[in-house]
């Protein structure tokens, strides 16, 4: 929503911008589970096709003729969930070096259990929220069954969801602040407030030029 409205700001202001994601869940999950449907799924084949989908979407960036980005999560997302499922941070860093550095990153803090709370407000936490699937075999497969049923209590779901937060915090605050270009937003402020954060920052910073 950040980004939507950040966009929408821009280009009242004759800026042309364009928002990719960061990367394409459509094919991207129908390989995975023709592969998983043969009991081929293993954390390298989902570290490479996420990796290979990110580069995809970079690579038509650069040819978008729009004068800002906007990408909804960026390559240190790929490292974050590369690490999380034990992928060599070396390898997954040498991958994602495919893609420059962005001009800016913003990231949003906040504590795990504000967004629970926040998130079961509207809509129930997803699978791919809980950190279940970071087990890539047969199991994660069932785990997955047996969540879409119900078979998982809200309490067991929301304890889930809280340590996949925490895990998230402690990657970024090792390895996301230490990149000088990153800037912490509290994430507990509106969607108004966070677009205009960003919006004005970049107006400092590349319209005053």
């Amino acid at each position: 929503m950040q980004a939507n409205l950040l966009s929408e700001r821009l280009r009242g202001n004759g800026i042309r911008v364009k928002i990719f994601p960061w990367h394409n869940k459509s094919y991207i999950k129908q390989i995975i589970q023709n592969f998983s449907s043969y009991g081929l799924r293993t954390k390298e084949l989902v570290s490479s096709s996420l990796c290979i989908s990110f580069l995809a979407n970079y690579h038509e960036s650069l040819n978008s003729n729009c004068d800002v980005i906007i990408f909804d999560r960026y390559k240190y997302t790929g490292i974050m969930k590369d690490v999380r499922k034990g992928i060599d941070f070396d390898l997954s860093f040498k991958n994602y070096l495919l893609a420059s550095e962005a001009d800016y990153y913003f990231y949003l803090e906040i504590d795990p259990n504000i967004a629970l709370k926040r998130i079961k407000s509207y809509r129930n936490i997803s699978f791919y929220e809980t950190g279940y699937q970071d087990t890539f075999n047969m199991k994660s497969i069932k785990t997955f069954e047996k969540f879409n049923k119900g078979e998982f209590s809200e309490e067991d779901i929301d304890r889930a969801f809280i340590k996949e937060k925490e895990k998230d915090l402690v990657f970024y605050s090792t390895y996301l602040k230490v990149v000088s270009n990153c800037i912490a937003i509290d994430a507990t402020l509106s969607t108004d407030c966070i677009s205009n954060y960003v919006y004005d920052y970049y107006k400092k910073r590349i319209l005053c030029r």
